[in-house]
């Protein structure tokens, strides 16, 4: 029989939390006790069964504090079942209806949700956020609904390790669980944290891959505080918060001034390797002061263990070792001792005597399980010989090909031979390195040069299959298949271990349907829509036989990007069912492409911002998992300026756009991010000349355009033509925008927010053209179509109700224009908050039409308002800044308040003068300052009068020339 521990839970104590009327502190305490006192826990058990209902852990923690039943509605969770409760909280299943996948959701219980509690709940997230590994825990979110916070984490199926070895594997398969859990152990500490709780219940195993869960214990690794774990004697032993008294490292047993980390990490995973392998842990005993006695006699002898390499059971000796300067400092070493389990009975069945006893299964109780990514072992198929000298396509296709490619014009043919010159090159240089490498890296490579190989031979084969229209759309393509050098990254890695798993008639299914993949990109930017779709049928049907999920979420995802459904929400949904795909099958590469197209069309349909940066951040997590390739790291960058931008936090945008240009480099397939962050750059900085010259470049250029989506193409077009219309040049801007319409025509629907925002774009510019009936129709068109598609609330909207409202303060109706401003402002505030483009725009737009009706009380704090946000948002060297102080100076001066207006004015007419603004707008500020300065300074005055009328606008000319008439010197007055 169990011996009870010492210092037990009174019957009292017992009946108290079995009605849930124990305190906060009597039920920490208790739970503590309870993980290792199977006598207490039995007879908790005896007094909860003995009245029907809930369950030990309900009856003991209470329900959620005001969180909704299962099968109800917890922020945009779908709740549906309970799957435990602990001391802090529940756990349930839960549905993410927006990523379509089914996650854990943890709150706190009733009674616990004050803000001790709160933070607690808070930094266990956090702290599990900071880890983002195969091994570990994924943590998708904090949230609150009403008062309730609750964590959203990926959900997992599989028992906990106690289970799982319960069921007797093989030795060698519980030391490969035992290795996952380490390296993910060691993700924690390379994050700066330290678990804490580390023991066999907060390890769960899904398919033969171990996570590490629960972070309640986690802290930062420098927090220099003691962990006490109370007095070695008696009940109160310890608390949740520090640890289970099982597994924890003497030390802190005996309550030594000396803090938690890595150390004592090492020693809860050594001991819980120890139990895994052996039945029973290192030290004996059932109390603290016991252990700390049984481990006082040194090291325990290390045993021999069929199937297990000596070194393996040393290494965890080591671990165990009662003086913590003995255990090794990192996991390092004991990562690579479990690497070596012997051939030595391999094949053998030992059957580990677990004790799995009602504490344990308390205990697993009170803890929560997640899905983490799958991360299949390492291929076991015979490794490839790797000869870097190996013949490489264009060797065994060049001279047939060149014969074959004798219709081509020779620009075309000479551009592919390069390419493939370059390509044999970098196989070989390359290879010389990777083929020297381990057994690992050598079998990737020769898997994946094979698989690359294949594409480059279909992509040569398509090259002369027949005549295309515009031939030199050739040479880009070949851009489309992985470079050489992806054959020595993790990528080729991470599919190496999926391709493993296969039979040779599934990787051969694999192979054909990735190919195909490839070939369906490179027809649809030859523009062979009808052959494109054939070559995603044979990637669909070559998915059908090889049963991978990699070939079958790579097919989900070409289809979204290649053939979206013309509805947005249709598109969208497609593209997070292709990222859910993605996360299913644990490729990073896969995981990064999936959702950074999600986030693109995100952006581009101007979608909710958790939205957008829950897509980037996952996107963010695979590609520095696959260590930051740059072809998957600059547009990454890129994308993710573009939504740091909407948010006004303008300096790190440019910081993001600066290490976008500095990472692409000359590399030509990153050619067109390079451009792109160069004119974001540019425009951030209030330089629409260069920026309108950089798109300008990018659209010119046919090579780099041929491989750009369309969806790009046409965004590039817009950006083009907002640079032209703000520095006036109305009829490029026309044209521009005129491009992306047109090509929007032919790839989006009429209703598409993409589509919407450039015809409000095209109506703006018709506007300035003086064609104002047309734009305003225009606009009224766009408005019904965004309100019926997007909703009332959505920030198209605001945009062309600002549009629309800028118009009729210009012709005169502010009575208009004002509560269509209002309406901007309020959208643009809930969508995105202060200080960003859009409320400065509304806020001063709004300003403009009050002054308009004689409101100087109400426009002066909304000018006020604006100009400060603009000067965090834009920079007091920027013309939208000093846009702003135009109209703010004249505000002011029309209520007497010269003194506050000139010197702003001053600031902006510098920071016009290098000619970075449009010319009117240069004008408007000359002109401004000039009236300011006419009693002080005439001669200035007239100068700044002369310098306003020759850049002024056609409506304001006439009023600036009446001006500088009257404000002539007196001598040319008088023709001297």
């Amino acid at each position: 029989m169990d011996a009870p521990v010492a210092g037990c839970i009174s019957d009292e104590a017992l009946w108290r939390l079995a009605s849930a009327e124990a305190s906060d502190d009597e039920r920490d305490l208790a739970h503590a006790h309870l993980d290792d006192c199977p006598i207490c826990t039995a007879a908790l058990l005896t007094i909860v069964r003995s009245s029907p209902g809930a369950s030990p852990l309900d009856r003991a923690t209470g329900p959620v504090a005001g969180a909704p039943d299962p099968a109800t509605q917890l922020g945009r969770f779908v709740l549906r079942a309970t799957l435990g409760s602990g001391s802090m909280g529940t756990v349930y299943t839960a549905w993410d209806p927006q990523l379509d996948r089914e996650v854990a959701i943890k709150v706190l219980r009733a009674g616990r949700a004050d803000d001790r509690d709160a933070a607690r709940l808070v930094r266990e997230a956090r702290a599990m956020a900071q880890v983002r590994h195969p091994n570990v825990v994924t943590v998708y979110e904090v949230g609150q609904d009403c008062d309730v916070i609750f964590v959203a984490m990926e959900r997992v199926t599989g028992p906990t390790l106690r289970a799982a070895v319960a069921a007797a594997p093989p030795a060698a398969r519980v030391v490969g669980w035992l290795r996952q859990v380490a390296q993910g152990l060691a993700a924690v500490h390379a994050a700066g944290l330290t678990h804490r709780d580390i023991k066999p219940d907060n390890i769960f195993v899904e398919d033969d891959r171990a996570v590490v869960g629960d972070f309640g214990l986690a802290t930062e690794a420098t927090d220099p505080g003691p962990i006490t774990a109370g007095a070695p004697h008696g009940a109160a032993m310890g608390t949740r918060r520090a640890g289970t008294p099982a597994y924890m490292a003497p030390e802190l047993l005996r309550g030594d001034a000396v803090a938690a980390d890595a150390r004592t990490d090492i020693f809860a995973f050594g001991v819980t390797a120890w139990e895994m392998l052996h039945g029973a842990r290192p030290y004996g005993g059932q109390t603290a002061a016991a252990i700390v006695r049984a481990s006082a006699a040194g090291p325990p002898p290390v045993p021999p263990l069929a199937g297990v390499s000596p070194s393996v059971m040393r290494t965890l000796a080591r671990c165990v070792h009662p003086d913590r300067g003995q255990r090794p400092p990192e996991l390092r070493q004991v990562i690579a001792a479990l690497t070596q389990v012997t051939g030595r009975g391999r094949g053998q069945r030992r059957r580990v005597a677990a004790a799995v006893g009602l504490g344990a299964v308390v205990a697993a109780g009170a803890t929560f399980a997640v899905l983490a990514r799958r991360s299949p072992p390492p291929p076991t198929a015979a490794v490839a010989p790797c000869d870097p000298t190996a013949p490489s396509t264009w060797d065994q296709a060049g001279p047939g090909w060149l014969a074959r490619a004798s219709t081509l014009p020779p620009v075309v043919r000479d551009r592919i031979s390069q390419t493939m010159l370059d390509r044999r090159a970098a196989w070989a240089t390359l290879g010389a390195a990777t083929c020297r490498g381990d057994v690992f890296a050598r079998t990737a490579w020769v898997d994946c040069r094979a698989r690359v190989e294949h594409d480059e031979r279909a992509l040569l084969e398509l090259a002369v299959a027949r005549p295309w229209s515009e031939e030199l759309a050739l040479v880009p393509v070949f851009d489309l298949i992985d470079a050489p050098a992806v054959c020595a990254s993790k990528e080729a890695t991470e599919v190496a271990v999926a391709m493993a798993r296969l039979t040779p008639a599934q990787r051969t299914a694999v192979v054909d349907g990735l190919g195909a993949i490839v070939s369906a990109r490179a027809l649809d930017v030859l523009g062979a829509a009808d052959a494109a779709a054939q070559a995603l049928t044979a990637a669909a049907t070559a998915a059908g036989t090889a049963d991978s999920p990699m070939l079958d979420a790579a097919v989900q995802l070409a289809r979204a990007e290649l053939a979206p459904p013309p509805v947005p929400r249709d598109h969208v949904a497609a593209l997070q069912a292709a990222a859910a795909a993605a996360e299913r099958t644990g490729q990073a590469a896969l995981i990064a492409d999936a959702w950074m197209a999600l986030a693109a069309r995100a952006v581009d349909l101007e979608l909710d911002a958790p939205t957008v940066a829950s897509a980037m951040a996952q996107a963010g997590w695979a590609i520095d998992r696959l260590d930051q390739p740059p072809r998957r790291r600059v547009p990454w960058l890129v994308l993710q300026a573009e939504t740091t931008w909407t948010t006004g936090d303008h300096a790190t945008a440019r910081r993001q756009l600066a290490e976008a240009m500095a990472l692409a480099g000359d590399d030509p397939f990153l050619a067109a991010q390079r451009r792109q962050a160069l004119a974001r750059f540019a425009s951030l900085g209030g330089d629409d000349v260069a920026a309108a010259a950089a798109y300008r470049e990018l659209l010119d250029d046919p090579d780099v355009m041929r491989v750009v989506p369309v969806l790009e193409r046409i965004r590039l077009w817009a950006l083009l033509a907002e640079c032209q219309y703000r520095l006036e040049h109305l009829d490029e801007a026309a044209r521009s925008i005129d491009r992306a319409l047109t090509q929007g025509r032919a790839a989006l629907s009429p209703d598409d927010p993409m589509q919407v925002t450039n015809e409000v774009i095209a109506a703006s510019i018709s506007y300035e053209r003086g064609e104002t009936a047309e734009a305003l129709r225009s606009l009224a068109t766009a408005l019904a179509t965004a309100r019926r598609t997007l909703g009332a609330e959505h920030v198209v909207v605001a945009h062309i109700l600002g549009r629309t409202g800028r118009i009729w303060c210009e012709t005169g109706h502010p009575q208009e224009c004002i509560p269509l401003a209002r309406d901007a402002l309020r959208i643009a505030l809930a969508r995105h908050g202060e200080q960003t483009e859009l409320t400065v725009s509304f806020r001063t737009l709004l300003a403009q039409g009050l002054l308009a009706t004689g409101d100087l009380a109400g426009s002066l704090p909304l000018f006020a308002t604006a100009e400060a946000q603009a000067r965090v948002v834009y920079g007091a060297t920027h013309p939208m800044w000093a846009q702003v102080v135009v109209d703010y100076a004249a505000a002011l001066t029309a209520a007497g308040r010269t003194a506050e207006a000139r010197p702003m004015l001053e600031r902006a007419v510098a920071a016009l003068a290098d000619g970075v603004g449009p010319a009117s707008l240069t004008a408007d500020a000359r002109f401004e300052l000039a009236k300011l300065v006419a009693d002080r300074d005439p001669a200035r005055a007239a100068t700044l009068g002369a310098q306003a009328l020759a850049d002024a606008s056609p409506e304001r000319r006439d009023e600036i020339a009446a001006w500088v008439r009257r404000h002539r010197p007196r001598a040319d007055r008088h023709g001297r």
